[in-house]
């Protein structure tokens, strides 16, 4: 973004000099390019174009009456005065390009009765600004004094200023415009028209074309111009189209994917090959909206009647369009986000100027057809927030000061603060945090931060066991492509405003695709039997804060050993191995259950488990369906996530005095239910033992011939064992008796004849 000094003097009454603005601003997290004086090197003079003697060369007059000869590439106008410049004895057009300050080749006029040092300003200075992405509120002249008042602590009263400048530029309607608009509120928030007409060709006057050629921005049309001046001054695009070439209701709609071919204002003809957001008339479409007209419906010197279009697109809808591959002024703000809030009185204020052109302008007042009436976003926090986030005490009259300036109130302890219509980047108490400290200066921060007693996040803690058990740890983005993360879940995603790429499109809902994408990569390498580990959070509108901390790992269902004693190179993995790593990594959750589920996608639905703590689902194990192992080339594995608060604590081993008395066995044969699950009737009998019931086995499973229908015969190993004394046979058959009675009771379960 190109601004100059003395604009930014004469419109806000900026007192800093260039060099005290680049610092402010650079303290300020605005990136400043460059800061350098428009007056040139070389010699300049006004030359008085007399005739032209071929097509690139001309003759003219000095200001002290000298004949030179000058090229150009430009077509010039007889007897207007022009700038040049004496290089290497040679006088050339001067031009913004000539002259370092744009790119533009447009000749520079001079006004009569003026030098080129009044009629340019040439003590003047450039000031370039690279802006961030979450800061489109300062692509603006608007924008950077808001940002100078708040270095000096000072409230920028923005309705104020609106005020202001409506009673310099006074506006009289004629009548309401007639104008009509359909909107659609996905992709236009606020959408306002307004209408002028006038019965001559307007003036452009000098102070205009003169602004706009040292933003780099051609003259086209004088109202056009205004538009690209109000643009520059307040950060809000409009757009002007010839009211007698478009028709009524104009549709702000998306348009849907298509073969059609539209020619832009540039000439550059474009392909609407995905669903693009347009104003539109049924098929006739005039702009791609926020982006640039087309040339249907635009304005040129014949035009007598202009209506103003002032809009706020979503973001989403503007940067949607980039298959065009163009990228506008206009569109650089929208993308960004511009203040949803003043459309019809930047309308208002742009007929004002129009009219300040020429007194015989008949301006229609504005209509608006869609208002955004999205509430401020209120924050609450306290002085201790900030000291504890920051980990250092700042100044409380400072952070009152500065919370003031932003137009919130601090009494001291508590602060209560309403986000500006044009900060987008602004919506939690850790933003309102950040703006203070970044308003305070990171500079004026304390080498040493002093550290809160707060719980350590030992993120080791999670992950030792599996470590311990020959997994890899892995770090991974936490951002993945849409379509891998709607392989593995159903419910709404977090997708990025302004992603990198689309394949870093959206947060990540599961760690899964990451780690299947790193083993994909270890088996193009001939790495097989790879296991991984990731401890991390994932993100879904449905969780808690958005977020959510889990512990997941792969195993490559394949693996290649090679060893005396294995006969076979490759061997696999089963469900038993994985089932009992995870009862080994979980022994200390003595209420651990396995349950099956076929609610997971992207597993096997045969082969997937839900892990159940307490009787609540923690996380879920299961074999990656073969689907999709052949359509992304990921290696068949077994895949495991569960609730980082799971492995908090790695299980205790402590010795256990054995009993030297001798182990009795029962087997027995259960008909059950077939609706219960086996790890039910298993856990129900350990949590019904005895002090000598040492352990439960299951040996047996069986269903077909001699079993009745909807049964099954489980057979069970209970191993008797008692600390101090010999079992006797009677005080077996009692615990047994007892044992099968309960099953009996709660699941129906009897002893096989």
């Amino acid at each position: 973004m190109l601004l100059t000094l003395q604009y930014l003097q004469s419109l806000f009454g900026v007192k800093n000099t260039a060099e005290q603005l680049g610092e402010i601003l650079t303290s300020h997290g605005l990136e400043v390019e460059r800061i350098w004086s428009m007056q040139p090197d070389h010699q300049l003079d006004v030359v008085r174009v007399q005739n032209q003697l071929s097509s690139d060369l001309y003759e003219g007059l000095l200001e002290n009456g000298a004949t030179i000869k000058f090229k150009t590439s430009s077509t010039l106008v007889t007897n207007q005065r022009y700038v040049v410049c004496l290089m290497n004895h040679q006088w050339e057009l001067a031009t913004p390009a000539y002259l370092g300050w744009s790119t533009l080749v447009t000749p520079l006029i001079v006004p009569e009765e003026q030098t080129a040092q009044q009629a340019w300003s040439l003590s003047d200075t450039l000031i370039e600004l690279s802006i961030t992405p979450n800061r489109g509120d300062c692509l603006s002249y608007l924008g950077i004094a808001r940002e100078l008042a708040l270095a000096e602590r000072q409230f920028f009263d923005h309705q104020r200023f609106f005020d202001q400048w409506e009673q310099r530029y006074p506006v009289r309607w004629k009548a309401q415009t007639d104008a009509q608009a359909v909107v659609d509120n996905t992709m236009c928030t606020s959408y306002a028209l307004a209408q002028v007409q006038f019965n001559a060709p307007l003036p452009t006057p000098f102070w205009l074309e003169c602004f706009l050629i040292k933003h780099g921005i051609a003259s086209k049309h004088p109202v056009v111009d205004m538009t690209n001046y109000l643009m520059l001054v307040f950060g809000q695009p409009t757009h002007a189209f010839d009211r007698a070439r478009i028709k009524y209701p104009l549709s702000v709609q998306h348009y849907p994917s298509s073969d059609k071919k539209l020619t832009l204002l540039t000439g550059k003809t474009v392909t609407l090959s995905a669903p693009t957001a347009v104003i539109a008339h049924h098929d006739d479409i005039y702009a791609l909206a926020g982006l640039m007209g087309a040339q249907e419906g635009s304005v040129d010197q014949s035009t007598r009647s202009v209506l103003i279009e002032s809009a706020c697109f979503v973001p989403k809808a503007v940067r949607s369009m980039r298959f065009v591959g163009l990228t506008t002024d206009a569109s650089a703000r929208f993308e960004r986000g511009v203040d949803r809030h003043y459309q019809q009185q930047m309308l208002r204020l742009l007929c004002g100027l129009i009219q300040s052109l020429d007194a015989s302008v008949e301006c229609f007042e504005p209509k608006i057809f869609e208002r955004d009436v999205t509430p401020a976003v209120h924050i609450q926090l306290t002085q201790h927030d900030i000291n504890k986030l920051i980990g250092a005490p700042i100044d409380i009259k400072q952070t009152q000061e500065i919370i003031k300036a932003l137009g919130g109130s601090h009494d001291g302890v508590n602060i209560a603060w309403n986000a500006p219509s044009w900060r987008y980047d602004l919506s939690l108490k850790q933003d309102v945090i950040e703006e203070v400290v970044r308003l305070y200066g990171l500079d004026r921060l304390p080498f040493t931060l002093s550290r809160q007693k707060q719980t350590p996040i030992a993120l080791k803690t999670h992950i030792d066991p599996w470590i311990r058990l020959g997994f890899n740890e892995v770090v991974t983005y936490s951002f993945i492509s849409k379509r891998h993360a709607d392989l593995f879940t159903a419910k709404p995603l977090i997708e990025l405003s302004n992603p990198m790429t689309q394949d870093m499109a959206v947060m990540r809902p599961s760690l899964w695709p990451s780690l299947l994408s790193v083993a994909a990569l270890n088996a193009r390498f001939g790495e097989r039997g790879v296991q991984l580990v990731e401890h991390a959070p994932i993100y879904g509108e449905h969780l808690a804060d958005r977020q959510r901390f889990v512990v997941a790992a792969l195993l490559m269902i394949e693996k290649h050993q090679r060893a005396w004693h294995i006969n076979k190179k490759t061997t696999q993995t089963d469900f038993y191995e994985v089932k009992g790593l995870l009862e080994q990594l979980l022994a200390q959750h003595s209420d651990l259950e396995f349950e099956k589920t076929v609610h997971y996608p992207g597993l096997h639905p045969q082969l997937q488990m839900c892990i159940k703590v307490k009787g609540e689902v923690k996380g879920v194990f299961g074999q990656l369906h073969p689907v999709l192992s052949h359509q992304e080339e990921w290696p068949m594995s077994w895949l495991i996530e569960c609730d980082a608060d799971l492995m908090e604590k790695d299980a205790i081993k402590t010795f256990k005095h054995f009993s030297r008395m001798p182990k009795i066995s029962r087997d027995l044969a259960l008909i059950v239910p077939q609706s219960i699950s086996v790890m039910s009737i298993i856990k129900f009998i350990e949590n019904n033992q005895s002090q000598a019931l040492q352990s439960v086995q299951v040996f047996d499973y069986y269903k077909g011939d001699h079993v009745a229908e909807g049964f099954i015969s489980l057979g069970v190993e209970l191993v008797f064992q008692h600390p101090t004394k010999t079992l006797e046979e009677v005080e077996i058959g009692r615990y047994v008796q007892d044992i099968l009675s309960k099953l009996k009771h709660e699941y129906d379960v009897i002893l096989r004849d």
